[in-house]
């Protein structure tokens, strides 16, 4: 088909853009193309646990030999925040405190981390992704 790159959105409880995990629909299609750059437009980071996207982002990096684009975000839709009981005041410091994990995790072996949110001691996550500096 010629296409260069694909992009898939997150949401979730709505028929618009019905993918509740970019990075599950990201692995499937590293599986069935071989050239094209594979992107998350969004991972709503307020909803994942940081260290399981560092992980699963970093295998689809692998599996798709480095051609995935990661992107995140933190979302806008209420509904979605209040069908997972999260508060949507808290979006701002959990999106921040992910994504200093999910760095920390693809850069450093064994890290620390004390936040409001997530508190880590000695977490050494594995595998690391294989473009650098990151997906």
């Amino acid at each position: 088909m010629g296409f260069d790159q694909i992009w898939v959105a997150e949401h979730h409880f709505t028929r618009y853009g019905s993918v509740p995990s970019t990075l599950t629909f990201a692995a499937y299609v590293a599986a069935r193309t071989k050239r094209i750059r594979i992107g998350t437009a969004v991972v709503l980071l307020p909803f994942w646990n940081p260290l399981l996207v560092a992980e699963e982002a970093a295998m689809v990096d692998i599996l798709s030999d480095g051609r995935l684009d990661l992107g995140v975000g933190r979302g806008y839709q209420w509904h979605e925040y209040q069908r997972f009981n999260i508060p949507m005041e808290e979006s701002r410091g959990r999106f921040t405190e992910s994504l200093e994990i999910i760095k920390k995790a693809w850069t450093e072996k064994a890290f620390d981390y004390e936040g409001q949110y997530f508190q880590l001691n000695g977490v050494n996550v594995l595998p690391k992704p294989l473009q650098k500096p990151h997906p």
